[in-house]
Protein backbone atom coordinates (compact mmCIF):
# COMPACT_ATOMS: atom_id res chain seq x y z
CA UNK A 1 0.00 0.00 0.00
CA UNK A 2 1.32 3.22 -1.09
CA UNK A 3 0.75 6.36 0.86
CA UNK A 4 -1.21 9.48 -0.99
CA UNK A 5 0.36 12.69 -1.01
CA UNK A 6 -1.72 15.11 -0.52
CA UNK A 7 -1.82 18.61 -1.74
CA UNK A 8 -1.60 21.56 0.53
CA UNK A 9 -5.15 22.45 0.38
CA UNK A 10 -6.10 19.20 1.16
CA UNK A 11 -4.39 19.16 4.17
CA UNK A 12 -6.05 22.33 5.17
CA UNK A 13 -9.29 21.63 4.52
CA UNK A 14 -8.58 17.86 6.55
CA UNK A 15 -7.07 20.67 9.58
CA UNK A 16 -9.50 22.38 9.49
CA UNK A 17 -12.41 20.15 9.52
CA UNK A 18 -10.85 18.33 12.44
CA UNK A 19 -11.07 22.20 14.25
CA UNK A 20 -14.10 21.99 13.60
CA UNK A 21 -14.63 18.57 15.66
CA UNK A 22 -12.80 20.02 18.25
CA UNK A 23 -14.44 23.40 18.74
CA UNK A 24 -17.83 20.89 18.73
CA UNK A 25 -16.42 18.66 21.48
CA UNK A 26 -15.65 21.93 23.17
CA UNK A 27 -18.95 23.22 23.54
CA UNK A 28 -20.64 20.00 24.90
CA UNK A 29 -17.69 19.60 26.84
CA UNK A 30 -18.32 23.39 28.69
CA UNK A 31 -21.94 22.49 29.29
CA UNK A 32 -21.83 19.19 30.71
CA UNK A 33 -21.25 19.84 34.27
CA UNK A 34 -24.82 21.55 34.29
CA UNK A 35 -26.18 18.81 32.66
CA UNK A 36 -24.91 16.62 35.52
CA UNK A 37 -26.03 19.18 37.84
CA UNK A 38 -29.75 18.65 36.82
CA UNK A 39 -29.69 15.42 36.22
CA UNK A 40 -29.26 15.12 40.37
CA UNK A 41 -25.13 15.01 40.11
CA UNK A 42 -23.69 16.31 43.64
CA UNK A 43 -21.51 18.86 42.15
CA UNK A 44 -19.09 17.78 44.73
CA UNK A 45 -18.62 14.81 42.68
CA UNK A 46 -18.85 15.97 39.34
CA UNK A 47 -14.74 15.54 38.82
CA UNK A 48 -15.75 11.83 38.98
CA UNK A 49 -17.85 11.92 35.75
CA UNK A 50 -14.60 14.04 34.06
CA UNK A 51 -11.97 10.92 34.96
CA UNK A 52 -14.14 8.28 34.92
CA UNK A 53 -14.71 8.01 31.02
CA UNK A 54 -10.81 7.91 29.82
CA UNK A 55 -10.08 5.75 32.94
CA UNK A 56 -13.29 2.87 31.79
CA UNK A 57 -11.94 3.38 27.93
CA UNK A 58 -8.61 2.08 29.18
CA UNK A 59 -9.91 -0.99 30.66
CA UNK A 60 -12.07 -1.83 28.46
CA UNK A 61 -9.68 -1.41 25.43
CA UNK A 62 -7.44 -3.76 27.31
CA UNK A 63 -10.57 -6.42 27.34
CA UNK A 64 -11.54 -5.95 23.73
CA UNK A 65 -10.40 -9.25 22.03
CA UNK A 66 -10.63 -7.65 18.47
CA UNK A 67 -7.78 -5.11 19.51
CA UNK A 68 -4.97 -7.91 20.37
CA UNK A 69 -4.26 -8.32 16.93
CA UNK A 70 -2.83 -4.30 16.97
CA UNK A 71 -2.68 -3.84 20.12
CA UNK A 72 -1.15 -0.33 21.68
CA UNK A 73 1.28 -0.51 24.28
CA UNK A 74 1.05 1.76 26.62
CA UNK A 75 4.30 4.58 27.30
CA UNK A 76 6.72 2.57 29.87
CA UNK A 77 8.22 5.26 31.87
CA UNK A 78 10.69 3.27 33.37
CA UNK A 79 12.31 2.29 29.93
CA UNK A 80 16.37 3.36 29.49
CA UNK A 81 17.44 3.76 26.17
CA UNK A 82 20.09 0.78 25.51
CA UNK A 83 22.76 3.32 25.13
CA UNK A 84 22.30 4.40 28.54
CA UNK A 85 22.78 1.07 30.00
CA UNK A 86 26.19 0.41 28.85
CA UNK A 87 26.95 3.87 29.31
CA UNK A 88 26.42 3.45 33.29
Amino acid sequence: MQKTKLTFWQMWNISFGFFGVQIAYSLQNANISRIFATLGADPHDLSFFWILPPLMGLIVQDMDPSRKAYPIPLPRLHHRHPRDVHAS
